[in-house]
Formats: structure tokens, sequence, C-alpha cells
């Protein structure tokens, strides 16, 4: 099996090395160039790519690939030469940062595993036993460790700074270390210990990771009886602070700040000059959108203008306001006991609070289409009735444009509107599916015939009644087609991109490379043209970034052909035998 590590090569921006592609021969993997040309034989159980990169520690390359020898792993150059022997049962992880290799283990069944830390030479740092998390070394070189789900404190060097005895995880950071001292919980509680490990600062300080810091300046906020203060290293209280500002609001000249009260926050608004309440009400949460401010208190919603702090509407709302922009203009969606209605900026009703559902889209040159006790309507915004659209089901079509809905007719039959309730395919088919800017209609004979966004009947074809997959299997430019049960694809404007000849046809999104089946057998294709043909028992993809691989730009997957592994270029040069 052809193994790859690709977590830290995401993560560090590592490159391949020398475009050396895997190379299979007889089920033992080796090392060739483009050209087929074997630069390390065939000899090894399973490979990861080269990697090329370097210590940011030491500023020395580092160029390597991890391999299985007799069923361990151990690091390579390109000459073939031993980095670190073969002995480990995981391939190493490279920290580009800290200039480390990492070995880790873990198997939650047994409770058992294990961590190595090796440097750039291979000398092993530090080895711990059992199940060990952790989350990689902060800018000092210092990581927050778990040992059995009890934390301490290690460093790059290897060196357990903290022994792992105190809670799990700091309430602060992952990584509250600063001027000398660890901030960690211990019974629950939190407070700061030493490099040697003594409590310099007792455990006696909430677990609330709410406006707690470490040091800084010789300073630290921490949370005691609710009360958020600031202490210096020996402890002592410099000063209270009784709010705890927040800047998910900017309003000039107004502060948004939110008060502990029984665990629990309240928020307000604070003038800047008087330092008074702009808002005597204390909320559960404050938001701006437009020029509104959302608030929300015991389980009900209202508006607030944030010029004036007046309700714009009042604080009665079980569902939250959306807001509507159109063009230069704004609304505010109101639903009062699932019946909506919109008002202005001002509180105005615009439309009143009468409908099960306004189909905000349609809101275009002063017109809007409602349901009304199950009556599809276009009114204006003055709430005239400009048009009964008989229909029992209107959806709407994302993606389209311009906007369209798809509609269904009392005998079940659907069809196309569009923004002014007009037609644009009539309610004539079994079924109406749109992709982007086209739409397949299913006819009576089970053949599904195919429109353009103004309703314009496009491709001469009648395809099958084939299962209809939409965004998903092919992306968002592609959708599959059948005709005479043979698979194709089309793309956004209903075109035929890759003719209805195939068993089965889906994307591998890595690459944007067609996968195509034909009697059992896999090929690649891209819209113009066969790359491979279909020949292989099976082609390993993973869009998750493992397969196919990528050397120096270019992809190559790994296939299957009876008994042989290995892989296959785009040019369809094999790199097997």
């Amino acid at each position: 099996m052809f193994h790859f590590l690709f977590f830290f090569q995401l993560f560090f921006g590592l490159n391949n090395s020398q475009g050396l592609i895997p190379y299979n021969k007889n089920g033992q993997w080796g090392f060739c160039d483009a050209s087929k040309k074997v630069i390390i034989s065939p000899q090894y159980e399973e490979v990861e790519l080269f990697i090329i990169d370097s210590n940011l520690v030491t500023k020395k390359p580092v160029m390597f690939a991890n391999v299985k020898y007799k069923g361990k792993w151990g690091l390579i150059d390109a000459q073939n030469n031993w980095l670190i022997p073969a002995k480990y049962t995981t391939p190493m992880q490279w920290d580009r940062e800290h200039g480390r290799f990492y070995i880790q283990e873990m198997n939650y069944e047994t409770g058992k595993g294990s961590f190595m830390m090796l440097n750039q030479e291979g000398k092993e740092l530090l080895k711990l036993n059992d199940l060990v998390n952790w989350r990689g070394f902060d800018k000092n070189g210092i990581a927050y460790v778990a040992v059995n789900e009890k934390v301490g404190f290690i460093n790059r060097d290897g060196k357990i700074l903290i022994p792992f005895q105190y809670d799990m995880w700091s309430p602060v950071t992952e990584y509250c270390y600063s001027e000398g001292l660890f901030g960690i919980g211990k019974n629950g509680k939190f407070g700061f210990v030493n490099d040697k490990n003594q409590v310099v600062i007792p455990f006696i300080y909430e677990h609330n990771p709410m406006g707690m810091g470490c040091f800084e300046n010789g300073k630290a906020t921490v949370i005691k009886n609710g009360q958020r203060v600031v202490i210096d290293k020996k402890g002592q209280i410099l000063r209270k602070l009784p709010f705890i500002e927040e800047n998910n609001i900017m309003i000039e000249g107004y502060t948004l700040k939110m008060e502990v009260i029984n665990n629990q926050g309240w928020y307000t608004l604070i003038d800047n000059k008087t330092k008074k309440l702009a808002i005597a009400e204390k909320f559960h949460n404050i938001s701006l959108e437009g020029n509104q401010l959302v608030v929300y208190k015991n389980d009900k919603y209202g508006l607030i203008n944030s010029k004036t702090f007046q309700y714009t509407y009042p604080l009665t709302l079980t569902e939250k306001p959306v807001l509507i922009s159109k063009g230069n203009v704004n609304y505010w969606q109101i639903t009062i006991n699932g019946l909506s209605g919109l008002i202005d900026m001002d509180g105005k009703a615009v439309v009143p609070m009468e409908y099960q559902a306004l189909y905000i889209r349609t809101l275009e040159n002063g017109q809007l289409i409602v349901n009304k006790k199950n009556n599809f309507l276009l009114i204006n915004l003055q709430n005239n009735i400009l048009k009964k659209l008989d229909y029992k089901e209107i959806r709407e079509n994302y993606f389209s444009n311009p906007i369209t809905f798809s509609v269904t007719n009392a005998q079940g039959l659907q069809g196309v509107i569009n923004a002014k309730g007009e037609e644009i395919i009539p309610c004539q088919y079994k079924r109406v599916s749109n992709f982007h800017q086209i739409y397949f209609g299913l006819q009576e004979n089970k053949k599904q015939v195919l429109f353009d966004s103004l309703g314009k009947r496009i491709q001469k074809e009648e395809f099958d009644d084939y299962e209809y997959v939409g965004f998903g299997t092919l992306g968002e430019n592609f959708v599959k087609v059948s005709l005479n049960n043979k698979i194709g694809v089309l793309d956004k404007k209903g075109r035929i991109t890759v003719p209805c000849q195939y068993d089965n046809i889906n994307m591998n999104f890595y690459t944007e490379i067609f996968i195509v089946q034909e009697k059992g057998l896999f090929g690649l294709r891209n819209p113009e043209k066969l790359l491979v043909s279909p020949k292989y028992t099976e082609i390993i993809t993973d869009d998750g970034g493992r397969y196919p691989i990528k050397i120096d730009g270019k992809p190559y997957y790994l296939v299957k052909k009876g008994t042989q592994t290995g892989f296959v270029g785009l040019d369809g040069t094999e790199y097997f035998e």
C-alpha cells in the first residue's frame, strides 16, 4: 500500500524534491524521474513523497522521504542513504518551525500510545509513553502537553519543564506561558507556577476563559468570585474590572461592554465622553446590522436605532429580525407566530405580518411574491394584489440568474416562473430540475428535455430520466446526464462536454479531472479529450489531498491493474511494472 502523511505537508508548505515519482516493481517501491529512469531501485514496502525544506531554527536544509523497510519506518535522502534508520512503527512528521521530527501513536481502545521527538540528525530528544495529546510548540518552543489527560509543559529540546499533573486544558489558551510563569489548572481552579513547578500564584481563580489572559508587563487578568481583576506576579489585586470589553460593534464614540453577573454576561453600550449608559437596559446580546442594533434578552429580540438609541421595534419578537437589502433600500423582515412582513428602517410597516412566506429574492421594482394561507400572490409594497399565482407549491431555484422559481400546479405538473410570476417554462412536466442556468424537464415519456434560463429549448437530444445529481458528484460546473443508458457531462450552459458513452463518470475535485468507467475499467479525461483510456481496475482518489499526488505541479494517479499497483500521469505514462 502507498502511504502518505500530508498533514504537515499541507500546514508547513513542504515541496517535492527533484521531481521523484514513487515507482513500483513487483510490489516493491522505489523512485524514478518523469522519464521513468529509476533513481532509487524498488526495495521498500511503502514510501512517502520526497520532501525538501528548510529547518527554520538551524537554517539548515532538510531533504528526506519516509520509507518502510522490513516492517519499520525510517528516512532516506535522494541518494538512498539512511538519514534515520528504519526502526519506527509509523512515519515521521516534520516540523520546519522548530526543526523536529515527531512520531506519535495513539490507540484509544487499548489506552496505550507513545510520542517521540527527534532532531534533524535523528537524535531522540524525548520519549513519552501512554496517550499523548498536544497541539505543537508555540513561538517560544514550548508546548502544552497532556499525558493520560494530565497536562504539563515541554520544550523543543525535549526537556519536561512542568510535570504532567495538572488539569486539561488551560482555560485561557493552550499555551499559557509568559514572563517565566505557566498559567495552568488544578482541581477546577486556575493559578500560576514557575519553571521549577513551584506555585507562585495559588489555584484560586475561576476556570472561565472569558476575559482572562497570561502575564504581560507584569500583569495578568483573572476572574475571582465572578469579578474580573488585574493581578501582579505576587497575586496582589491591582484593580477591578467590572466590565469586559467586546469588539464586535463599532459605533463611533461608544464602546460595547459586558458585565458578568452571576456568571452570565450582560451587554450594554457606554458613551465614551460621559462614561454613562447610552441605553438604559442591559441585554444578553447586541449586534449591529445596517443602522440598527439587534438586541436580545429573555428569549426576545428587538431593534434599536444606532443613532437615537430608541426602539425601532419593541423587544417582543421570538424570531430574530432579518435585514433585507435591495439596492439602496433596506427593510427588516419581521416574523410573529409564524407570519412574516416587512418594516422600513424607521419601524413603519411596509408589508403587514400576515404571510406564511415572503419570497424575498422576488423583491424587485416594488413587487413581491408571497404566500397567504397557501395562496400565492404577487403584491406591491402597498400590499395590493397584482396577480394571483395558481400553484400549490413554489420552490426557489438557487444559483439561478435571472432569479427563477420552480412551481407545481394542482395537477402535480411542474414548470418555472420568473420574479414577476410569469411562466417561462409551462407547467407540463413531471419534474423540473435546475442546474445553474439550465433546466431539465421530465416528460411523460420519461425523457428529459433541456431549457435555458429564458425557457428556450436547447440541445436536440432527449436525455434519460437519470437520477439528477445537481451540484454534488461533479462539482459546481458540471452535471451528469444519461442518453440511452450511457453517461455524459453537461456544463453550466447546457453544452455537452463529455459525450454520453460511459457507464459512469465521477470527478476528482483535487485536479478537476473526470474519472470515467467503461466495462468495469477506469480511465481519465478532461472536458476536451480522453487522457488515459479505461484500463485500470481501480483509480484511488482522496479529495482530502492525499491522492492523486502532485509532483512539479503535475498530478499522478494511484491505480491498480490486476495485481499491480502504481502511478499513472495524465499523459498515460505508467510508473509501475
